[in-house]
Protein backbone atom coordinates (compact mmCIF):
# COMPACT_ATOMS: atom_id res chain seq x y z
CA UNK A 1 0.00 0.00 0.00
CA UNK A 2 1.57 3.56 -1.07
CA UNK A 3 2.59 5.24 2.50
CA UNK A 4 2.65 8.97 3.43
CA UNK A 5 5.32 10.57 1.46
CA UNK A 6 5.76 13.58 3.90
CA UNK A 7 9.84 14.32 4.41
CA UNK A 8 9.82 14.18 8.48
CA UNK A 9 7.38 10.88 8.29
CA UNK A 10 10.09 9.57 5.91
CA UNK A 11 12.86 10.16 8.42
CA UNK A 12 11.08 8.97 11.70
CA UNK A 13 10.15 5.58 9.82
CA UNK A 14 13.77 4.83 8.95
CA UNK A 15 14.07 5.71 12.46
CA UNK A 16 16.76 8.74 11.53
CA UNK A 17 16.29 10.58 14.32
CA UNK A 18 19.32 13.03 13.40
CA UNK A 19 17.88 13.80 10.36
CA UNK A 20 14.76 14.62 11.60
CA UNK A 21 15.51 16.68 14.42
CA UNK A 22 17.65 19.14 12.05
CA UNK A 23 14.55 18.91 10.06
CA UNK A 24 12.34 20.10 12.50
CA UNK A 25 15.06 22.87 13.87
CA UNK A 26 15.11 24.01 10.46
CA UNK A 27 11.29 24.34 9.79
CA UNK A 28 10.77 25.98 13.48
CA UNK A 29 13.66 28.49 12.08
CA UNK A 30 11.66 29.15 9.20
CA UNK A 31 8.15 29.35 10.53
CA UNK A 32 6.64 28.02 8.61
CA UNK A 33 3.38 26.37 8.76
CA UNK A 34 2.36 23.35 11.24
CA UNK A 35 4.50 24.22 13.88
CA UNK A 36 2.61 22.08 16.27
CA UNK A 37 3.47 19.86 14.37
CA UNK A 38 7.52 20.36 14.13
CA UNK A 39 7.13 20.94 17.84
CA UNK A 40 5.72 17.74 18.46
CA UNK A 41 8.05 15.90 16.07
CA UNK A 42 11.49 17.84 17.61
CA UNK A 43 9.97 16.48 21.30
CA UNK A 44 10.04 12.80 19.78
CA UNK A 45 13.25 12.79 18.65
CA UNK A 46 14.80 14.38 21.77
CA UNK A 47 12.70 11.37 23.68
CA UNK A 48 14.23 9.07 21.13
CA UNK A 49 17.92 10.19 21.80
CA UNK A 50 17.10 9.81 26.10
CA UNK A 51 16.78 14.25 26.28
CA UNK A 52 13.39 13.92 28.33
CA UNK A 53 13.71 17.54 29.42
CA UNK A 54 14.23 18.82 26.51
CA UNK A 55 11.12 16.99 24.90
CA UNK A 56 9.22 18.21 27.48
CA UNK A 57 9.71 21.78 26.79
CA UNK A 58 9.29 21.06 22.87
CA UNK A 59 5.54 18.94 23.56
CA UNK A 60 5.02 22.01 26.05
CA UNK A 61 5.07 24.45 22.87
CA UNK A 62 3.28 22.08 21.05
CA UNK A 63 0.13 22.09 23.03
CA UNK A 64 -0.09 25.87 23.30
CA UNK A 65 -1.34 25.84 19.38
CA UNK A 66 -4.47 23.92 21.06
CA UNK A 67 -4.27 21.17 17.84
CA UNK A 68 -3.27 17.62 19.06
CA UNK A 69 -2.05 15.74 16.07
CA UNK A 70 -0.99 11.94 16.44
CA UNK A 71 2.97 13.28 16.55
CA UNK A 72 1.70 14.99 19.97
CA UNK A 73 0.45 11.65 21.17
CA UNK A 74 3.24 9.83 20.27
CA UNK A 75 5.49 12.46 21.94
CA UNK A 76 3.39 12.45 25.06
CA UNK A 77 3.60 8.20 24.97
CA UNK A 78 7.28 8.51 24.64
CA UNK A 79 7.61 10.65 27.78
CA UNK A 80 4.88 8.41 29.74
CA UNK A 81 6.73 5.60 28.85
CA UNK A 82 10.30 6.88 29.58
CA UNK A 83 8.64 8.01 32.88
CA UNK A 84 7.14 4.19 33.84
CA UNK A 85 3.52 5.56 33.27
CA UNK A 86 3.15 2.34 30.51
CA UNK A 87 -1.01 3.16 31.41
CA UNK A 88 -0.45 6.90 30.01
CA UNK A 89 1.86 5.97 27.42
CA UNK A 90 -0.50 3.44 25.53
CA UNK A 91 -3.20 5.29 26.16
CA UNK A 92 -1.43 8.35 24.08
CA UNK A 93 -0.32 5.71 21.47
CA UNK A 94 -3.81 4.74 21.36
CA UNK A 95 -4.90 8.21 20.52
CA UNK A 96 -1.86 8.04 17.94
CA UNK A 97 -3.69 5.02 15.88
CA UNK A 98 -6.84 7.29 16.10
CA UNK A 99 -5.56 10.71 15.49
CA UNK A 100 -3.17 9.43 12.56
CA UNK A 101 -5.27 6.18 11.67
CA UNK A 102 -3.86 5.78 8.18
CA UNK A 103 0.34 6.34 9.17
CA UNK A 104 2.40 4.01 9.68
CA UNK A 105 4.82 5.42 12.33
CA UNK A 106 1.74 5.73 14.70
CA UNK A 107 0.99 1.63 14.16
CA UNK A 108 4.36 1.26 14.10
CA UNK A 109 5.32 2.81 17.59
CA UNK A 110 2.06 1.75 19.60
CA UNK A 111 3.50 -1.84 18.36
CA UNK A 112 7.12 -1.40 19.32
CA UNK A 113 5.80 -0.31 22.88
CA UNK A 114 3.59 -3.71 23.17
CA UNK A 115 6.88 -5.60 21.87
CA UNK A 116 8.93 -3.87 24.77
CA UNK A 117 5.36 -4.77 27.24
CA UNK A 118 6.59 -8.37 25.98
CA UNK A 119 2.40 -7.96 24.84
CA UNK A 120 3.45 -10.43 21.74
CA UNK A 121 -0.07 -11.23 20.28
CA UNK A 122 -1.38 -7.74 20.95
CA UNK A 123 1.70 -6.20 19.55
CA UNK A 124 1.39 -8.69 16.06
CA UNK A 125 -1.59 -7.31 15.41
CA UNK A 126 -0.93 -3.89 15.46
CA UNK A 127 2.74 -4.08 13.94
CA UNK A 128 1.16 -6.00 10.91
CA UNK A 129 -1.07 -3.12 9.83
CA UNK A 130 2.27 -0.64 10.53
CA UNK A 131 3.48 -2.62 8.03
CA UNK A 132 0.25 -3.12 5.74
CA UNK A 133 0.20 0.65 5.70
CA UNK A 134 4.19 0.67 4.73
CA UNK A 135 5.55 -2.74 3.01
CA UNK A 136 9.00 -0.86 2.34
CA UNK A 137 9.53 -0.07 6.60
CA UNK A 138 12.39 -2.26 7.05
CA UNK A 139 12.01 -1.33 11.22
CA UNK A 140 8.36 -2.55 10.95
CA UNK A 141 9.92 -5.81 9.75
CA UNK A 142 12.91 -5.93 12.38
CA UNK A 143 10.29 -5.83 15.17
CA UNK A 144 8.25 -8.71 13.76
CA UNK A 145 11.41 -10.55 13.45
CA UNK A 146 11.68 -9.79 16.90
CA UNK A 147 8.35 -10.55 17.99
CA UNK A 148 8.11 -13.92 16.10
CA UNK A 149 11.72 -14.82 17.03
CA UNK A 150 10.12 -14.50 20.84
CA UNK A 151 6.93 -16.41 19.99
CA UNK A 152 9.65 -19.47 18.62
CA UNK A 153 8.26 -19.05 14.99
CA UNK A 154 11.82 -18.84 13.62
CA UNK A 155 10.81 -19.65 10.25
CA UNK A 156 8.85 -16.14 10.10
CA UNK A 157 11.02 -14.18 12.40
CA UNK A 158 13.91 -15.54 9.61
CA UNK A 159 11.49 -14.23 6.53
CA UNK A 160 10.80 -10.39 7.91
CA UNK A 161 14.76 -10.08 9.00
CA UNK A 162 15.45 -11.19 5.94
CA UNK A 163 13.19 -8.34 4.19
CA UNK A 164 14.45 -6.14 6.48
CA UNK A 165 18.10 -6.51 5.60
CA UNK A 166 17.11 -6.17 1.55
CA UNK A 167 15.62 -2.65 2.32
CA UNK A 168 17.91 -1.74 4.84
CA UNK A 169 21.34 -3.16 4.77
CA UNK A 170 23.42 -2.11 8.34
CA UNK A 171 24.74 -4.03 11.54
CA UNK A 172 21.27 -3.97 13.87
CA UNK A 173 19.13 -6.00 10.37
CA UNK A 174 22.53 -8.01 9.92
CA UNK A 175 22.32 -9.35 13.31
CA UNK A 176 18.93 -9.76 13.81
CA UNK A 177 18.93 -11.97 10.06
CA UNK A 178 21.87 -13.58 11.63
CA UNK A 179 19.80 -14.19 14.86
CA UNK A 180 16.90 -15.72 12.96
CA UNK A 181 18.41 -17.49 10.36
CA UNK A 182 20.92 -19.74 13.69
CA UNK A 183 17.55 -20.62 15.42
CA UNK A 184 15.72 -21.38 11.73
CA UNK A 185 18.25 -23.66 9.92
CA UNK A 186 20.13 -24.74 13.16
CA UNK A 187 18.88 -28.52 12.13
CA UNK A 188 20.33 -27.84 9.05
CA UNK A 189 24.51 -28.77 10.00
CA UNK A 190 23.36 -31.83 11.94
CA UNK A 191 21.60 -33.29 8.77
CA UNK A 192 24.77 -33.00 6.78
CA UNK A 193 26.38 -35.86 9.66
CA UNK A 194 25.08 -38.64 8.25
CA UNK A 195 25.51 -37.89 4.62
CA UNK A 196 29.27 -37.23 5.16
CA UNK A 197 29.51 -40.69 7.11
CA UNK A 198 27.92 -42.29 4.00
CA UNK A 199 29.87 -40.31 1.40
CA UNK A 200 33.30 -41.30 3.84
CA UNK A 201 31.88 -45.12 3.56
CA UNK A 202 31.92 -44.67 -0.20
CA UNK A 203 34.95 -42.41 -0.67
CA UNK A 204 37.12 -43.12 2.92
CA UNK A 205 40.28 -41.18 1.13
CA UNK A 206 38.28 -38.17 -0.30
CA UNK A 207 38.70 -34.86 1.21
CA UNK A 208 35.06 -34.01 -0.40
CA UNK A 209 32.89 -34.78 2.07
CA UNK A 210 35.69 -33.20 5.04
CA UNK A 211 35.93 -30.03 3.13
CA UNK A 212 32.22 -29.50 2.80
CA UNK A 213 31.01 -29.88 6.41
CA UNK A 214 34.17 -28.22 7.53
CA UNK A 215 33.09 -25.58 5.02
CA UNK A 216 29.80 -25.80 6.66
CA UNK A 217 31.41 -25.24 10.05
CA UNK A 218 32.62 -22.17 8.74
CA UNK A 219 29.53 -20.64 7.67
CA UNK A 220 27.78 -21.41 10.77
CA UNK A 221 30.35 -19.95 12.71
CA UNK A 222 30.20 -16.47 11.24
CA UNK A 223 26.42 -17.13 11.32
CA UNK A 224 26.66 -17.28 15.37
CA UNK A 225 29.19 -14.97 15.51
CA UNK A 226 27.21 -12.33 14.09
CA UNK A 227 23.64 -13.46 15.91
CA UNK A 228 25.74 -13.41 19.65
CA UNK A 229 28.84 -11.76 19.06
CA UNK A 230 30.33 -14.47 21.61
CA UNK A 231 31.42 -17.92 21.39
CA UNK A 232 32.30 -17.36 17.50
CA UNK A 233 34.69 -21.09 17.44
CA UNK A 234 31.17 -22.84 18.58
CA UNK A 235 29.87 -24.21 15.57
CA UNK A 236 33.20 -24.12 13.53
CA UNK A 237 34.69 -26.35 16.01
CA UNK A 238 32.12 -28.72 16.63
CA UNK A 239 31.91 -30.07 12.66
CA UNK A 240 35.62 -29.79 12.51
CA UNK A 241 36.60 -32.01 15.37
CA UNK A 242 33.35 -34.26 13.94
CA UNK A 243 34.83 -34.26 10.32
CA UNK A 244 38.07 -35.10 11.41
CA UNK A 245 36.96 -38.32 13.81
CA UNK A 246 34.44 -38.97 11.06
CA UNK A 247 37.25 -38.95 8.18
CA UNK A 248 40.11 -40.90 10.09
CA UNK A 249 37.46 -43.81 11.80
CA UNK A 250 36.73 -44.03 7.94
CA UNK A 251 40.69 -44.51 7.12
CA UNK A 252 41.29 -47.12 9.99
CA UNK A 253 38.36 -49.27 8.92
Amino acid sequence: MKHNTEKYLLLLEDLDYLSALNFFEDQLAKKTNDLEIHHSGLAICYSRNNKLSESKEAISKAQQFGRVTFLTNIALGLIAEKEGDFILAEKEYEKAVKTGNNISYSWFMYGTFLLSQKRYNEGMEILLQAEKLNNISWASKVNLAHLYFQLGKYMLAFKYAGSAFILKPNPLTLQVVASCFSKAFSWLPLTLLPVELLALTIYPHSVGPLILLSSVGVFFSIIAYLATRKKTLLFLGLFLVLSCILYFVAYVN
